[in-house]
């Protein structure tokens, strides 16, 4: 197992936080490709 360093945290909270301000339309994607395609389309349109 890796140990957690700050950059690892400061990456996580970032995640976090851009998760929690999304819809949740990335959950219901038939598979983690779909899902990654899903977060960055809404990441680009806003």
């Amino acid at each position: 197992m890796a140990a957690d360093t700050p950059a690892l945290a400061r990456w996580r909270s970032h995640l976090i936080a851009a998760l929690a301000g999304r819809r949740f339309d990335y959950l219901h994607a038939p598979g983690p490709e779909t899902a990654a395609d899903l977060l960055t389309k809404e990441h680009e349109t806003g």
